[in-house]
This record gives C-alpha cells, sequence and structure tokens, in this order.
C-alpha cells in the first residue's frame, strides 16, 4: 500500500482531548485531518473558486457522503508523559493550568492511499500549508499546539528551515504555487488565503522558550490598551462565537530547537464586530515587534 511516514513533533505543548476531555490529552488522526481540511479549503477559495468546485476538489482528497477519501491519515507513537502547562502564561492570575503534550512529543504521521491511487497534489499542498502556517489542538492561534514536520527518510521540504529567512522563503514559494494565478477578488464568506483577503508574517525574533513568545505576544501586542479597545477583532466568544481570523504559530528554525513567529491573518465575512483596519494595525506592529517581513498577502 503506498504510503509517506513524517515525523510530527511539538514545538509548542498541545492541548488535545480525545474521549477523556479533561485528564488525558491524546493526538488522533482526525485531528490531524480536520487541520488539512481547513487549510485545503483556504487554499481552494484562493484560487477564487465556486463553493461547488471547492466542495468537489475537496471530496476528491478526503471524500464526503457520497463517496470515500483517497488517503487515509494515521498517527502511531508513544503514549505520552502528560505535563500540566498554563493555558494563559501572561495573566497574572487565573493562569488556567491544563494538562497537555508536552513541547519535544513525537509521533509518526503517515498519508496513505489504495493501492494505484497517487496522492493528490491537493492533498500535499494543504500538508505542506499546515506544516508551514499552521497548529493542532486548543489555542493552537495563540501559539500552542506548533508542529515540526519532518520527512522520514526522503530529502525535501519537511525539514526545519535553516534560518528565519529560508522560511519565509518557503512560504512565499510554497503559497505562490498551491495558490496559483489569481485576480482580485471580492471578501469571501470563509477564510481563504487569496492575496487580497491574507496577510502572513514571519518574524526573525527568535525564542528558545515558547512561552515566553506567547507572553510577549500577549503583555506586548494583544493586551496593549490600543489592541485590547477593539478585543472581538482577535476572536469572540459572546454573541455568536467567531475563531480568531489571526492564527499567531511557532516555526523551529536551524537546529538548536530555536523558533521563530509566524503569523497569519485571513478575512472573511460575515464581519460585523471586526475592525479589518484595527487588524492591519496589529499585523503592521507584530512586524516591528518580531523584527519580521511581510512574506504574502496584506492589505490597505
Amino acid at each position: 500500500m503506498p504510503k509517506q511516514v513524517f515525523r510530527l513533533t511539538a514545538v509548542s505543548p498541545w492541548f488535545l482531548y480525545g474521549a477523556d476531555s479533561r485528564n488525558n490529552p491524546e493526538l488522533r488522526s482526525a485531528s490531524v485531518r480536520g487541520q488539512l481540511r481547513y487549510w485545503l479549503r483556504a487554499l481552494l477559495g484562493g484560487r477564487r473558486l465556486t463553493l461547488a468546485e471547492i466542495w468537489q476538489a475537496e471530496s476528491a482528497v478526503f471524500g464526503s457522503t457520497g463517496g470515500g477519501s483517497s488517503i487515509a491519515i494515521r498517527v502511531f507513537g508513544k503514549t505520552p508523559e502528560i505535563a500540566t502547562v498554563l493555558t494563559l502564561p501572561h495573566r497574572t492570575e487565573r493562569r488556567s493550568p491544563a494538562p497537555a503534550i508536552p513541547l519535544g512529543y513525537s509521533a509518526s504521521l503517515e498519508v496513505v492511499t489504495r493501492p494505484g491511487v497517487i496522492i493528490a497534489p491537493d492533498a500535499w499542498a494543504a500538508l505542506k500549508v499546515w506544516a508551514l502556517l499552521g497548529g493542532i489542538g486548543k489555542r493552537s492561534r495563540r501559539m500552542f499546539g506548533s508542529i515540526d514536520v519532518q520527512s522520514r527518510g526522503e530529502p525535501g521540504w519537511f525539514a526545519p528551515s535553516a534560518s528565519a529567512d529560508g522560511l519565509m522563503t518557503t512560504i512565499r514559494e510554497t503559497l505562490t504555487s498551491a495558490v496559483g494565478a489569481h485576480g482580485t477578488m471580492v471578501k469571501p464568506n470563509f477564510p481563504t488565503l487569496h492575496p487580497d483577503h491574507s496577510w502572513v508574517i514571519v518574524g526573525t525574533k527568535t525564542y528558545s522558550d515558547p512561552e515566553q513568545a506567547n507572553m510577549d505576544l500577549f503583555r506586548d501586542l494583544l493586551r496593549i490598551p490600543h489592541f485590547r479597545s477593539k478585543e472581538q477583532t482577535f476572536g469572540q466568544a459572546m454573541g455568536g462565537r467567531r475563531s480568531s481570523p489571526l492564527i499567531a504559530q511557532l516555526r523551529r528554525v536551524g537546529s538548536d530547537g530555536e523558533v521563530v513567529p509566524v503569523l497569519t491573518a485571513m478575512r472573511s465575512t460575515p464581519d460585523r464586530n471586526i475592525d479589518w483596519g484595527h487588524m492591519k494595525d496589529f499585523m503592521k506592529a507584530a512586524e516591528r515587534y518580531f523584527e519580521g517581513q511581510t512574506v504574502w498577502g496584506g492589505w490597505s
């Protein structure tokens, strides 16, 4: 049976839960599959496909009620030694400790097809973009759940970049290839990676401790009075919950375990409580603070 095997490593703690939602975090293939679907939709939307075309392309990779998936996602690994991690380390009170899969944990990730079936290019594109921009589990939009994906036994892009500059180049080239040709696009009704409505920043400020990066994000950016004045722009829990349009992640660079911030923002509707000018101010401030560069998109 054709398959590709990768090593999936925790760059920051993972808050992942299965049957026991309180005490025993676990990595499940369904969690990975959900992330790959999310990023595939963002890529397909960036190509200006219609909703019907997106559904058809997604179903061709991951299946639908009318047909099975062309690939299987499997994860294998030892039972992790659970750690207690602060989900809100920037706070002085109510820091919310919770069980998590700790930094450094590794598992095998397999992408498997049926005999004679080629793994679709869109499946690889989704995996690659998730590996560069995404995370996994609770708080994965706030620098937890960060991942490192490496090939096992095969050279290629599934390896940490040697530097922040190398990571910038990889992200830019990957999105240019995966999104492809594009024209002007009206604001979509779901998050996409169309460059008119997405923004990716890579910082060059390095961290040896992901918790410190998380505290810097909150204390020096998200929780300063200017950005807190319109905090619903960054997600809301009341009046109709909406996930944050900002995905703040960490990526490993070099061989010493250091990480750099990668911030992705995606505009979409409905956006009744979101001030996209405020988000623009934040992204510009984050670019300066993390000593970074815009490598994709941005908006005026």
